[in-house]
């Protein structure tokens, strides 16, 4: 695990462990047996082409009861610690199919009433097959270097607290990130927030019950583990997004780094869902973080590039043209896959824009959300709502901006809800009141009260004909308290710290590495802000993660589980194109 200790980043960590893995299994075929969320943990951090290459020939699900012996392969177990999987692991052992067993576990194996699991594997396994078991601390979901997820929405009940088994589920994931990345941070956690509270002193409570696994050297100046909550930012979720990877989950959506493009018209059969990893593809690696405009010039130079290595494989004329031909094809097949997905990605992106009339849309957002200019907003937003290529998803983010930032009273939003009704029904209503009583939970203030319009105004697009200037004023309200951590600025009454023994936050704490965790749902949009604040800032370095990464429809949902208004919604009222 050299060099573990110094990288803060999650896909590198999970890789280590998986490598680790292989090494201890020794040369020879293998077969990999996993569950569902570990096949999903492994597929984040290492295309199936790579597995092949370390000699792992088989993928079997571990509850499978349908497994031929194959006494020739030995057998990587890498699952999560559950009752289900130790005992489907004894069903193996009693009768195994395979050689020998490596077994990890991606959490504490004996932890919350699985005190005798041990002693259970070790019943079953009376062949002696069982060569190592180990706990390897992957149990999260890796989506980029610098982003993670549990995969898990709503994090909360309507009661606003955390349902038992999640906030189970999010302590053992979070505490497993700290050990992945080596670190044993300060622990803060955002005031007036019970969920937040809850999961600061649970990973507290995991440092108190296994100090050997935290024994890390600890630096001068810790690491800061700084727990925050959604409902303090309701805006960044419903706004749209303008840099690649965020407005991609945005508009189409991405599911573990998969994105469906199955409803794009005219789509090829191989390009109905494409993968965007930053692993194993190096264009979206460098270009997630541009704005739509930069992202359009790139892929035009992508499918120039790749023209350009077409053209010169038609001229084949010798021996040796043939063997460059033979050593580049690879490559560039991986150069043609690339430029035929990104191609596909971005034409759908333009589309959506075109006809949903986002860009209009997004500029009035910006101004709701940055600006004081109450009547020209709602005037703005009116004409909005009445034009037919305005998206019904879209006429509702409006009106549910502009209550946030305007309050639910006042001659403008009850013109706003009168539209908003020819359009839903009582439904608008609904979710208006959904998102009033999810936002009295927030305890910062979100707004200025009067910023200057054109103070943060940006030209926002260049090099791309037919997108000019669209203003990215917002910044997520993350960037500035983990700005004030970076100076070492945070208040204590505001961002509480969990007494724990060590390490105390020294006076002037001023962390270089700091892992943000969004009880919620963390956003693409904050994942760029944190990136930005490292550029600024070298050498701090921030990994965030969430409960669940958000776009605005899977946020809406998360605002209607998690109030009284919204626990009764059926999935037909979810129907907002």
């Amino acid at each position: 695990s050299k060099g573990r200790g110094n990288k803060m980043d999650v896909i590198l960590a999970v890789r280590l462990y998986f490598d680790q893995m292989i090494k201890d299994s020794g040369v020879g075929m293998k077969a990999l047996l996993m569950d569902k969320e570990t096949t999903t943990m492994i597929a984040l951090v290492y295309a199936q082409s790579e597995v092949f290459q370390k000699e792992v020939y088989l993928f079997e699900s571990l509850d499978s009861r349908a497994r031929e012996p194959m006494k020739h392969l030995n057998a990587i177990v890498f699952v999560r610690p559950t009752r289900a999987n130790v005992e489907s692991l004894a069903r193996e052992l009693q009768a195994p199919n395979y050689n020998s067993y490596f077994i990890y576990f991606s959490y504490f194996l004996e932890d919350k009433g699985m005190e005798n699991a041990l002693s259970t594997l070790a019943k079953a396994d009376e062949h002696e097959v069982v060569k190592e078991i180990k706990e390897f601390y992957a149990d999260f979901y890796a989506l980029t270097n610098n982003v993670f997820t549990f995969n898990l929405t709503p994090a909360s009940s309507h009661t606003g607290h955390w349902d038992a088994h999640h906030l189970s589920r999010v302590t053992d994931g979070l505490a497993s990130v700290l050990l992945a990345l080596k670190k044993k941070p300060v622990i803060r956690y955002v005031a007036q927030s019970r969920m937040a509270e809850d999961l600061a002193r649970g990973v507290a409570a995991v440092y108190k019950d296994h100090p050997r696994q935290f024994a890390f050297r600890q630096p001068d100046n810790p690491p800061l583990l700084l727990i925050l909550d959604r409902h303090n930012d309701p805006i960044t979720p419903l706004l749209h997004q303008w840099t690649y990877h965020a407005m991609i989950h945005e508009l189409i959506g991405m599911s573990n780094n998969r994105v469906d493009l199955s409803n794009a018209p005219g789509i090829k059969a191989d390009l109905k869902e494409v993968v965007l990893s930053t692993e194993q593809d190096e264009f979206f690696k460098k270009s997630m973080y541009l704005n739509f405009g930069e992202v359009g010039v790139a892929i035009k130079e992508l499918l120039e590039e790749y023209q350009a290595k077409a053209k010169s494989h038609e001229q084949i004329e010798s021996i040796a043209d043939m063997k460059a031909f033979v050593e580049n094809y690879p490559q560039f097949r991986k150069l043609s896959g690339a430029t035929s997905k990104h191609v596909a990605v971005a034409s759908e992106l333009s589309r959506l824009v075109s006809d949903y009339n986002l860009l209009s849309v997004s500029e009035l957002e910006q101004d709701i959300v940055t600006a004081n200019e109450k009547s020209q907003s709602s005037r703005t937003l009116l004409s909005l709502m009445a034009s037919p290529k305005t998206g019904n998803f879209d006429r509702l983010r409006l009106a549910l901006l502009y209550q946030l930032r305007y309050g639910q009273t006042g001659s403008e939003m009850s013109e706003i809800k009168k539209s908003l009704s020819q359009h839903f029904g009582d439904k608008g209503k609904l979710f208006l009141e959904m998102m009033q009583e999810y936002d009295k939970k927030r305890s910062i203030e979100l707004f200025e009260s009067s910023t200057p319009v054109g103070l943060f105004a940006k030209k926002l697009f260049k090099g791309v004909k037919g997108v000019e200037n669209i203003y990215i004023r917002h910044t997520p309200a993350v960037s500035n308290v983990v700005l004030d951590g970076v100076k070492g600025k945070l208040k204590d009454q505001l961002y509480v710290p969990v007494e724990v023994p060590d390490p105390r936050p020294p006076r002037e704490h001023r962390p270089q590495d700091i892992i943000v965790f969004i009880v919620g749902g963390a956003t693409y949009a904050e994942a760029y802000a944190m990136a930005n604040i490292c550029r600024d800032n070298p050498p701090v370095r921030i990994i965030i993660g969430g409960t669940h990464v958000h776009n605005s429809k899977s946020f809406l949902e998360e605002v209607a589980a998690s109030t009284h208004r919204g626990a009764n919604l059926t999935d037909a009222a979810w129907s907002l194109k």
